[in-house]
């Protein structure tokens, strides 16, 4: 599953900008259950939502939704893999539940 998702990826040729945002959408998910502030969660979704619409809409239109169309393939894979996959070397033992937990609180 997770060579298909970068299979995906490196077919559509993410930018760095692109792959922030998408970063942001998975990340920022108020159905984590650690997270209490649910509106905080929506509009920092949101705001990575708009700033890729508003990117991809220069250069081609039609890409905003392809890209959002990846995004149900991450609910298939656990935010342990995640965090271990992609963070554990900036972040060492701590999840990501935490972290984002403890970026909220201040």
């Amino acid at each position: 599953l997770i060579n298909n998702i970068f299979q995906i990826f490196k077919q559509l040729k993410l930018d760095p900008i692109e792959y922030a945002c998408l970063k942001a959408i998975i990340l920022f998910r108020f159905d984590i259950r650690t997270l209490n502030d649910v509106k905080q969660i929506e509009y920092l979704q949101d705001q990575a939502q708009i700033t890729l619409a508003q990117f991809t809409q220069i250069y081609n239109p039609t890409r905003f939704g392809r890209l959002l169309l990846t995004l149900p393939l991450f609910r298939n894979i656990s935010s342990k893999f995640i965090e271990k996959t992609y963070f554990s070397h900036t972040i060492g033992h701590t999840s990501i539940s935490k972290l984002l937990l403890h970026m909220f609180k201040n």
